[in-house]
């Protein structure tokens, strides 16, 4: 059972800005998995973000070694890749969740910065945390959130639109969640490229 507090702890924090993006891509048995919608995000990194074109197609420069599961980085600047890791790849064991309220934090594209969310970790004892805005929930540390009422519902806005909230969206009806509905609900689920759709006891 997922323990979660009743009311959002307010952290501030100075996020510096950054220019270095990442991708985070699932492979199996050496053969990497979603690739369209792990594109489809860089293109618009480099569209909206960088305002140039792109520099690379993740299909022609990911080569897993390894015939297991995988957790592949792709790291990548204005200029192109920076950096290709293959990680072998566990899910995390997930019994404790806060509730974070942080109502400045962006993170519309995949930063390589995370010190927002390494802060988090070193100052609470917590497995996980779900970042709120003005009392409305936006997303897990590692992936969007889904909660089951008599559907599965994701909130209108996230930090970062998810490949797997991309493709779980023909189930999920999209719409502001607060904070409260937690309470309220009958499952959680975490929406990430390693994990898919995991629902959470």
């Amino acid at each position: 059972m997922v323990e979660i507090n009743n009311e959002p702890i307010e952290v501030w924090f100075n996020q510096k800005q950054c220019t270095t993006l990442f991708e985070t891509i699932k492979s199996v048995d050496k053969k990497p998995l979603n690739l369209s919608y792990h594109q489809e995000r860089v293109n618009r990194a480099y569209k909206d973000f960088y305002k140039t074109s792109v520099k690379f197609n993740l299909k022609d420069i990911i080569k897993p070694p390894l015939n297991k599961l995988l957790r592949i980085k792709v790291v990548y600047n204005k200029e192109g890749v920076v950096d290709i890791s293959y990680h072998s790849y566990k899910p995390k064991n997930i019994k404790k969740i806060l509730l974070i309220e942080n109502k400045e934090f962006e993170y519309s594209f995949k930063y390589l910065n995370r010190d927002f969310f390494e802060y988090l970790y070193k100052k609470f004892d917590s497995d996980e945390f779900i970042i709120t805005q003005n009392g409305y929930l936006r997303d897990f540390t590692i992936g969007n959130i889904a909660l089951f009422k008599d559907y599965w519902i994701s909130p209108k806005k996230v930090l970062l639109e998810g490949t797997a909230l991309k493709r779980f969206s023909y189930i999920l009806k999209r719409e502001e969640v607060s904070y409260k509905s937690l309470a309220k609900c009958n499952g959680v689920a975490l929406l990430n490229a390693m994990v898919d759709f995991r629902i959470l006891k």
